[in-house]
């Protein structure tokens, strides 16, 4: 497994994408530029969680604080843009009250404003530092347990996902599945990238891909309704009905999906141990080593999903 190297040549990639962004964000200040770099910064959060997973002495929560804090802020801009989308369709235009979108537009500047005045949330000192840190950490990263480290850091993302959804679950285990999910993808796209024997199964990717975006439209759902609510009296009732309406039915096909899921954290797993393994399969842990590796991990995680602890 070529580890060092390929977490440098990663690290680099995002670092530099991240830098491109932020520039060009400080010229757009929305729109696609947004989108692109509210998903780098999953992606360096994601990695933080992998980094730590290998061995990494990171402190997870300082580690993500500058980009927790910076998402947040981009967040609301990137949630009233897409309310804005919606209201700019002819069926919703029609029913909201005179000025509304004219409101969400003005929001939008002045958040945009806000951001691009120089601050210490917006510096990149604190992002140069993480920088630092986390260099340092890929070149102390235990090589001799990579395989068996990543082994227990994708099982707990796998049985993470699997408890979640043998639970009633709550719209926030949905938000918190989400994250997890995202994360999972992140992270076997960049083993897949320190494995050069042969690639992660596409149909498995596709699947976890497909699953995504169904939480992905859902959350877009949820936060314009989120949104709407703050202002009852600006929306027709009827309109508003068929929103929660709407969103309310892909919360119940996502359950719908649990099953599926399920199944494709069991297939996942499978295929990890199948890359692992040098001359035959390796064969799933035993359920007595996924207990103990299980709880023991965890404990080193004090929080699950990313960023849920900074608050």
């Amino acid at each position: 497994m070529y580890v060092p190297y390929t977490l440098h040549e990663y690290y680099d990639e995002l670092e530099k994408e991240f830098h491109q962004l932020h520039l060009d964000f400080q010229e757009t200040l929305g729109g696609e530029t947004l989108h692109q770099l509210r998903v780098n910064i999953k992606k360096h959060l994601a990695f933080f969680r992998l980094l730590h997973g290998l061995g990494g002495k990171l402190s997870l929560e300082e580690i993500q604080k500058p980009f927790i804090k910076f998402t947040r802020k981009i967040g609301k801009i990137r949630n009233l843009e897409i309310l804005q989308q919606l209201l700019k369709t002819e069926e919703i235009a029609f029913s909201v009250t005179n000025g509304y979108s004219a409101k969400i537009e003005k929001d939008i500047a002045k958040k945009r404003k806000q951001l691009k005045k120089p601050s210490k949330d917006i510096s990149l000192i604190p992002f140069k530092e993480v920088s630092d840190k986390v260099r340092r950490n890929i070149d102390h990263i235990p090589l001799g347990n990579v395989q068996e480290n990543l082994g227990e850091y994708f099982h707990f993302l796998l049985e993470e996902i699997r408890q979640t959804i043998h639970q009633e679950v709550s719209i926030e285990q949905l938000h918190s599945l989400r994250k997890v999910l995202k994360t999972l993808f992140f992270n076997l796209r960049l083993t897949d990238r320190m494995i050069p024997k042969e690639d992660f199964s596409k149909k498995l990717y596709d699947k976890l891909v497909g699953f995504s975006k169904q939480f992905g439209d859902w959350h877009d759902e949820f936060i314009t309704i989120e949104k709407l609510r703050n202002n009852p009296k600006k929306v027709n009732k009827k309109v508003f009905k068929d929103l929660k309406n709407k969103e309310r039915q892909s919360r119940q096909e996502l359950r719908k999906q649990f099953k599926n899921i399920f199944k494709l954290t069991k297939k996942i797993e499978k295929e990890i141990y199948r890359l692992f393994a040098e001359d035959e399969e390796v064969m799933p842990l035993s359920r007595r080593f996924e207990k103990e590796k299980y709880h023991r991990i965890r404990e080193s995680f004090e929080q699950v999903n990313i960023g849920e602890s900074l608050k």
